[in-house]
């Protein structure tokens, strides 16, 4: 027997997934990121809502943000017969809700699948609208898979159905994934376009850069050049700031070869330099991550010859990120601290 019958979307694409600057004539809701469907949103919202209008739903939930809003409406309105539609807010978006750790956001998507479930009738067919993220925390929920373990794709108006069987049903049975991020009610350009554009999305997250910029310092603190490849694009180059008399920057494009050289060597002059990230911005194509580094100074560095002495000290670390992968890299350190340290001012 089918207890429930769970069908999940990501909304329409928006205009916040289309660039960093709001076109002149795009209206936001409530929020000044409750971004509204694109023109493609809509296309793609009409399509779902005529896809879905032979499958008649007992109850539609959706976030209140206007993306998601929408798209659940465009659905609601091609039913064969009118169907409740439920906006709950613990369906926003991470990022969205308002200031929670991501501990809080996973406990929330618990917390809402559990209302959700809570709310449907045994043996209803709903559907849930809401989004990328809140979507893969929820079906981590759904399908009892480890909270850090996986990313399920969610393209936009991508249908997912999860099925949950009685105790008539073999336990290992009675939650079934049906499908996944099914797009066929997409147009063939149309599908293209919106997979290409979320692969490109999914690619560029903020949190994606700072997860390889974390993965870089990691390299930096054990001297490996093993995964080379996987954080640096092929035409990289070093900004070695403005250190010179004339004001003009040095920089220089560097080879696999020499990264992978310079990785394995580390500093001559501070060979046992160990960074601790503090903080981290993501911000565009580029990531900012502030670190605290501790060195012994036991060769030359900045002209002075090795102390012995154990430095602590700034460092920042920026990168510019093309194609998922670190394409130019500039590094700030203290300088003037780390020779107050050596005592050579």
């Amino acid at each position: 027997m089918t207890v429930l019958d769970f069908y999940l979307v990501r909304h329409g694409q928006s205009f916040g997934q289309t660039g960093p600057q709001r076109p002149p004539d795009c209206e936001t809701g409530l929020l000044e990121d409750d971004w509204r469907l694109t023109p493609l949103g809509q296309r793609q919202a009409a399509l779902l809502g005529e896809s879905l209008s032979q499958t008649p739903f007992d109850m539609v939930f959706c976030s209140p943000l206007e993306r998601a809003r929408a798209t659940a409406q465009a659905v609601a309105e091609r039913q064969p017969r009118p169907v409740p539609l439920v906006v709950m807010p613990d369906l926003t978006e991470f990022g969205d809700y308002g200031p929670e750790s991501i501990e809080e956001f996973h406990a929330r998507a618990r917390r809402v699948a559990g209302e959700i479930r809570g709310q449907s009738p045994t043996g209803s067919r709903i559907l849930v609208v809401a989004h990328g993220g809140l979507n893969n925390a929820l079906l981590g929920v759904l399908l009892g898979v480890r909270e850090d373990s996986f990313r399920f794709a969610q393209d936009n108006t991508g249908v997912t159905r999860v099925t949950f069987h009685g105790e008539d049903t073999p336990e290992w049975e009675r939650v079934r994934l049906c499908f996944m991020n099914d797009l066929r009610h997409l147009t063939p350009e149309l599908r293209t376009e919106t997979i290409d554009r979320n692969m490109k999305e999914l690619r560029m997250t903020p949190e994606r850069m700072k997860e390889i910029h974390r993965q870089l310092i990691d390299a930096l603190n054990h001297h490996s050049s093993e995964n080379i490849e996987q954080i640096f694009h092929d035409n990289y180059t070093v900004h070695e700031g403005y250190n010179n008399a004339n004001g003009t920057e040095r920089c220089y494009p560097v080879s696999p070869g020499m990264l992978k050289e310079s990785m394995r060597k580390g500093i001559p002059g501070l060979p046992d330099k160990r960074l601790t990230v503090k903080m981290q911005i993501a911000e565009g194509d580029m990531v900012f991550s502030y670190c605290i580094a501790a060195a012994t100074h036991s060769g030359p560095w900045l002209g002075v010859p090795a102390t012995g002495k154990r430095l602590t000290y700034e460092n920042l670390y920026i990168s510019r990120f093309e194609n998922d992968k670190i394409a130019e890299h500039w590094v700030v350190l203290d300088a003037f601290g780390m020779l107050r340290q050596m005592e050579a001012l």
